[in-house]
């Protein structure tokens, strides 16, 4: 009997008439689990791959890659509980309202088994204030939390605890406009001050305090006087600096040994030193074309920490040639 692995994207899957997703967000969830699926299902002949999707979307995948179809915002539910208890399951969704931790817990509260990281790991990831508050006590380089009793002598930024991209962030440069913000917002949030440094990224794959450096990117950000919004990465751009994210990949990894497969670190450069913005506990952009701009040994890796549990250690992940991705 084949083994069953079924994707679910958040994005393309749960939303009836997609009139909430703006279509940089649906295009980016596109290709990104377009480019997952594609990779998992190379030269793999003992496991069958299912994408959970919406009715309305249309993906371009290998042909053996079957698509269960949702048409309403819960029936993704009754899809998956037609699959017996041995089927995996990757869950791919933003932390925006909780959304990750909730699916998270659903999905292994009927009995699956998820191939993401713990749901201890991801509440505390999904979390900027959690986060924060965890990498200070670990000493790991991060961005601070501004304390909103101070005095605002630099331009600050304002984030939900909970988003996931660019999402209701707010520059802010003087007190009047904090409180204004304040008045208009629902949300819990999370002051910092605005960094003028690099920005950038890496991924890795990660499996019980151990993992692979994959990717060392460049953000793309726009901003303005009222918000600023990353839209796209130079995929490799960073390669310069893989010693340095290798330095804050162990040490993420060896504090947060709930971590799980494919995961995303943001960060930026004050100074001399690279800190920590966020940890994304799952699938991020940085796997679109990540096969076109690194050499096979990237894809050898992904796929075998979600189909065969192991972490290759001794593969080493060669630049082919930086690539732009825009969102």
């Amino acid at each position: 009997m084949k083994n069953k692995v079924i994707i679910l994207e958040y994005f393309i899957s749960l939303n009836p008439n997609l009139s909430d997703i703006n279509n940089s967000t649906k295009n980016e969830g596109i290709k990104l689990t377009e480019n997952f699926c594609n990779i998992l299902s190379k030269d793999c002949l003992d496991t069958e791959f299912y994408i959970l999707k919406n009715y309305k979307i249309k993906l371009s995948v290998e042909k053996k890659i079957k698509f269960l179809i949702t048409k309403t915002k819960n029936d993704w539910i009754e899809v998956i509980k037609k699959f017996d208890l041995e089927t995996k399951i990757i869950l791919i969704a933003p932390e925006t309202e909780n959304i990750y931790m909730k699916m998270g817990t659903v999905i292994q509260g009927l009995g699956y088994k998820m191939l993401n990281s713990n749901l201890t790991t991801i509440d505390l990831c999904s979390s900027k204030i959690k986060l924060i508050e965890k990498l200070d006590q670990l000493k790991i380089p991060h961005v601070k939390r501004y304390n909103e009793e101070n005095k605002i002598k630099k331009e600050l930024i304002l984030k939900p605890d909970n988003s996931t991209g660019s999402e209701n962030i707010f520059i802010l440069k003087k007190r009047k406009r904090l409180k204004k913000i304040k008045n208009k917002i629902k949300f819990k949030y999370i002051l910092q001050k605005l960094h003028s440094g690099k920005t950038g990224s890496f991924s890795m794959i990660c499996l019980n305090g151990r993992n692979v450096l994959l990717t060392c990117n460049k953000q793309l950000t726009k901003r303005n006087k009222k918000t600023i919004k990353q839209v796209g990465l130079d995929n490799g751009k960073y390669e310069k600096y893989r010693t340095k994210f290798k330095f804050l990949a162990n040490l993420i990894s060896d504090n947060f040994k709930g971590l799980f497969g494919y995961v995303g670190v943001d960060v930026i450069k004050i100074k001399s030193e690279w800190r920590v913005l966020e940890i994304n506990a799952r699938l991020t952009s940085s796997i679109i074309d990540i096969d076109k701009t690194y050499n096979n040994k990237v894809s050898d890796i992904i796929r075998n920490i979600y189909l065969g549990r192991s972490l290759e250690l001794e593969k080493k992940v060669i630049l082919k040639k930086s690539k732009k991705i825009i969102f």
